[in-house]
């Protein structure tokens, strides 16, 4: 008996160690980790600040407050409902053991929930703090909703555990995730509301992804069509007493003077990401001004889907783009006559106002498939290092464009394309090489066919003199023999970079092919040709 009393003991001192306690309880489902708990006192305290961390249920934490009640109904068809009753009064005994522990909520409700007496819970939760170490909140929205706006329901939960610790405040998609106007705007008057109550309880916010805007849809030839509108934000709206923000992603509403105004005042604002929809095709800015001292730290900027115009107006002002390290424009229709029409007259204006982007991203439509010959001086005054050129055009004139481009950003270490479309052949792909020295990584869909065309003309070491490695991220796939082929092709790029390694990465580990209706494997191609790579390394 002592023996296993002495064993258990031992086994529990485990939980006492809190790396190993956070790895096993992240391996286990919730559901065992709180069988775990019930198992006595001390397993109880050790993984209590564990299981607790992060709670993504708003329910999780209303159940622990005596007078929350659940009932369930079905209809006709079985389908299940529920009504959750609210506690009216606040008594948070039970509450108080687990609250300090949670740092990241996502308040996720299910469709078929619904709540009663939430105002008379509000006003008790508006008085206190629930989570006294909250530091994350996340409403999450099911990318491919297409345009839903926030419910009242989930904005409640929000303004309900707002705490003065909360650092970070994340109501729309992440940076992963395209924004389009399928986002998940928030109606203005709960917009304005939400402000007013995080100025007044969260005075350490630093990051804020919230997109204000009005939306109603209305259906045309079978297909949902959303008019998306965005009423300007006044300068003395509350969102502008978040003194700390460093990281704020916003509906164009915050396109107008008084209010870019207000915002440029901000102290800590880094990162400013503005989201505008696709069919909303107001030109913003126009004659817009600000004094020198604006936007002193604010180093990336993202602006899509807009007009080129409005762009073109924000990239004139030498407060926003003279400090700034990272750029993305994506480009939306506009039905106005245009004083800016393609990316040929952005760069232009970044170069006279004295940027210094190191990455420019490009998104949507490039509009002029050429490159003007009267831009390059311009390219050539940006100190670029990274290039993601997320465009389409007819790839006839793919080689043109690239090349001018390239020959002017000496210093470019990545280079991105849009992987929905061939861009490159094998012969474009190495004059890119030889015009960039520092390159490390590029990323495109390469047509690989003509690798059976190769002569030995092809085979001669490229003028490229680098020593850094290049990692080729792509989608490898070659006609038959395949293995006669994939030897060709290492050959092929190991004279690309002649004193130094290249690496072949998969943008993805297979394909659907509609002719074979079928999966392609992507990953036994790239491993084939790294194999052959490393061979011709070692001769």
């Amino acid at each position: 008996m002592s023996s296993q009393i002495h064993a258990e003991r031992a086994a529990l001192k485990v939980f006492g160690i809190p790396e190993l306690a956070r790895l096993i309880c992240g391996t286990i489902k919730q559901s065992e980790n709180v069988s775990l708990m019930r198992t006595c006192r001390r397993l109880f305290h050790n993984i209590l600040p564990l299981v607790w961390e992060r709670v993504d249920k708003a329910n999780q934490l209303v159940f622990l407050i005596p007078g929350s009640t659940r009932t369930i109904t079905y209809d006709k068809m079985k389908h299940k409902s529920q009504v959750i009753r609210l506690p009216s009064y606040l008594d948070l005994s039970r509450f108080n053991i687990y609250a300090p522990y949670v740092k990241w909520f996502r308040p996720s409700i299910p469709y078929n929930e619904k709540y009663v007496r939430c105002e008379s819970f509000l006003s008790c939760a508006r008085s206190t703090e629930l989570l006294p170490n909250l530091e994350t909140i996340h409403l999450p929205v099911k990318y491919g909703a297409l345009y839903e706006s926030i419910d009242t329901d989930r904005a409640n939960w929000v303004t309900a555990f707002l705490s003065s610790s909360l650092q970070t405040l994340e109501l729309a998609y992440q940076e992963s995730r395209p924004l389009d106007e399928r986002a998940p705007w928030m109606k203005f008057d709960m917009f304005d509301n939400l402000m007013v109550a995080a100025s007044q309880k969260c005075p350490r916010l630093r990051s804020l992804s919230i997109l204000p805007a009005s939306v109603e849809c209305y259906q045309i030839h079978h297909r949902t069509i959303p008019p998306v509108f965005f009423l300007p934000i006044s300068k003395d709206h509350s969102i502008f007493l978040l003194r700390n923000l460093t990281s704020l992603l916003v509906s164009s509403a915050i396109l107008n003077s008084e209010a870019l105004l207000a915002l440029s005042a901000l102290p800590s604002l880094e990162m400013l990401r503005i989201i505008g929809s696709q069919r909303e095709h107001l030109v913003y800015c126009d004659g817009l001004e600000l004094p020198a001292e604006g936007f002193p730290v604010l180093k990336h900027l993202e602006l899509v889907p807009q007009s080129w115009t409005t762009i073109g107006n924000l990239c004139s002002v030498r407060p926003i783009v003279s400090g700034l390290h990272s750029l993305t424009i994506g480009y939306a229709p506009s039905q106005y006559k245009a004083r800016y029409h393609s990316v040929n007259d952005i760069i232009p204006l970044l170069a006279t106002n004295t940027s210094t982007i190191t990455r420019l991203v490009v998104r949507h439509d490039f509009g002029e498939a050429r490159l003007d010959p009267n831009v390059a001086q311009y390219w050539k005054r940006l100190p670029l290092i990274s290039l993601h050129l997320e465009w389409t055009y007819p790839t006839i004139r793919t080689s043109s464009i690239i090349c001018s481009i390239m020959s002017c950003l000496p210093l470019l270490e990545e280079l991105t394309f849009n992987m929905d479309q061939r861009i490159l052949d094998l012969r474009e792909l190495r004059t890119i090489v030889e015009h960039l020295p520092c390159l490390r990584r590029i990323q495109a869909i390469i047509s690989w066919d003509p690798v059976t065309e190769l002569g030995e003309s092809d085979f001669t070491p490229s003028r490229s003199q680098s020593n850094e490695t290049l990692y080729l991220e792509s989608e490898f796939h070659f006609p038959e023999p395949r293995q006669k082929n994939a030897e060709q092709l290492a050959r092929y790029l190991s004279m690309l970079r002649p004193s130094a390694a290249i690496i072949c990465q998969s943008y993805q580990k297979q394909r659907y092919c509609f002719i074979s209706q079928g999966y392609i494997d992507l990953e036994g191609p790239k491993d084939t040709i790294n194999a052959e790579l490393s061979r011709l390394r070692l001769r």
